[in-house]
């Protein structure tokens, strides 16, 4: 079931069956999607990853930037709703401190 942005609110970052975060929808800036972003300890493994795929993106580095999507994409991440079930299985995902934002 996909999840039209409109119906986002409170989300679940998960790898397989372990819970990497909680993220709660703030704004809705199309083609993003910002939220709180709340860490569960599971994330500390992969906190590094997404650090340097952000200073990669800032960088502009795009081609050291495709290995690291890559790395990513192979953690298998989703993005489930807590309360429907709905999965968002494809997505392009940032972190900053407190604040996360997609788009899918």
């Amino acid at each position: 079931m996909l999840i039209a942005p409109n119906q986002l609110k409170n989300l679940v970052l998960k790898q397989a069956e372990v819970v990497l975060g909680h993220l709660h929808v703030t704004t809705l800036d199309f083609p993003w999607v910002y939220c709180t972003f709340a860490p569960t300890p599971a994330f500390d493994s992969l906190r590094p990853l997404f650090e340097t795929e952000l200073r990669l993106s800032e960088n502009e580095d795009w081609e050291a930037l495709e290995k690291i999507d890559e790395d990513i994409a192979a953690l298998r991440l989703e993005l489930a709703d807590p309360t429907t079930g709905a999965q968002i299985l494809d997505f392009l995902i940032h972190f900053d401190e407190g604040t996360a934002w997609f788009r899918y």
